[in-house]
This record gives structure tokens, sequence and C-alpha cells, in this order.
């Protein structure tokens, strides 16, 4: 009789732990595999992919939560496939304009029937826009040492008015080339500041400036 209820007992357990098995593997073997495949487009580079929740009463098991996981996951990145490809179009299209400019006026300084006062006036033309140039890759350098936590701000004071109007001559080709009326009205005041990462700032600022606005149109850089 023990003998017979010790089998009973074991044949028992071993049916549920069978049966236990097989309704795992029901329920969690077909939403890991979906996470799987969803895994290997975003390996793929398809950042699109979004999986929806399996339970249909709001609760959160382990799975829910690893699928919402998937889903910031996938969500994050796609933001930073969209951040990257802009920052290169911006960029390539950024460094595209002092190219350019030493690339025309460079040529133009080959005339052999250039007179002495234009001479000077393309090659002056010509280091401006390699300054501008080399500043646009500093510039990219410092944030990306930023990104990285690499570099952190340094305060020190100086002029923001003197750094505001260089800043702004810095874009000055690109202004007189569309004919824009760009009035600077700044005050001449110490900041406490890193000067090197603000400079990153007005930069950009006067650069959007220029790139947006209209040919013949109005900027007015003012700082009180």
């Amino acid at each position: 009789m023990i003998s017979v209820i010790v089998f009973y007992l074991f044949f028992t357990g071993l049916i549920l732990t069978i049966l236990s098995s097989v309704v795992q593997k029901q329920i969690y073997g077909k939403p890991l595999r979906m996470v799987a495949k969803a895994a290997k487009q975003v390996a793929e580079g398809d950042f699109s992919i979004r999986l929806s929740p399996i339970r249909k009463d709001g609760r959160k098991d382990e799975i829910e939560v690893l699928i919402e996981d998937f889903n910031t996951m996938a969500r994050e990145l796609q933001s930073t496939e969209i951040l990257k490809n802009d920052f290169i179009s911006n960029v390539s299209h950024e460094l595209k304009s002092p190219l350019s400019v030493i690339q025309s006026y460079s040529m133009a300084l080959k005339d052999p029937e250039l007179d002495a006062l234009r001479r000077e006036e393309y090659a002056s033309t010509v280091i401006r826009a390699t300054q501008t140039l080399s500043r646009m890759i500093s510039n990219i350098l410092k944030l990306n040492k930023l990104e990285n936590q690499e570099v952190r701000p340094v305060k020190g004071a100086y002029p923001i008015g003197e750094q505001l109007r260089r800043c702004a001559l810095g874009y000055m080709s690109q202004w007189e080339e569309k004919e824009i009326d760009f009035t600077i009205d700044v005050e001449d005041i110490m900041l406490c500041s890193d000067a090197d990462l603000l400079e990153i700032v007005w930069n950009n600022l006067i650069s959007n400036a220029v790139k947006f606005t209209p040919k013949g149109g109005r900027i007015f850089l003012c700082s009180r």
C-alpha cells in the first residue's frame, strides 16, 4: 500500500511538473519569441519596432515589464538615431559654406591679371573662411567632449560684448552674400562664465539666424 501511494504521488508530481512546463511554455514562450524577433530587428537597425502588451487587464507581470522596457529602449535608440542623422546633415551643410568660399576665392587668386587690392581682399576672405572652418571643427570637438563629460565648464570673467561682435563678424561673408541688414547693438559688460562653451551657443544662434533669414532680411543682435 505504501509503495502504491509513493508511486501515485511520484506519478502525480511528474504529471503536474509536465503540465506546469507546458503551461509556462504557452504563457511565456510566444511572448519571448516575439521579443527576440523584435530585438533582432533593432539589431539590424530598425528602431521603429514597438511591441503591444499581451495582457488585456492592464496588469503588469514580468513579460509586460519586459515589453515596456523594450519599447522604451527602442524609442531612445530611434531618438538618438534621428539626432545623429540631423547632426551629420547640419554639420555637412555648415562645413560646405566656408569650404566653398575657400575654393572659389583660391581659384580667383590664380588669375594673373588680378590687381593687388583685389588680391588682398580675396586673400582676407580666404583667411576668414579658414578661421570659420577651424572654429566650427573646434566647437564640434568641444561638444563631443562635453557630451562624454570629458570637459567641465570653467568660469572666468570676460567682456561678452567683444565676444558677441567677434562671433557675428565670423559670419559676415554669409550675411553679406544674402544681403542681410545685420545690426549689432551689444553692451560691453563683464560676464562670469565659460567663454569657450558660451561661444558655441552664440555661434549656433547666429548661424541659424543667418541660415533662416531670407535674402534681404534683417537680423538684430542685442545684449542688455
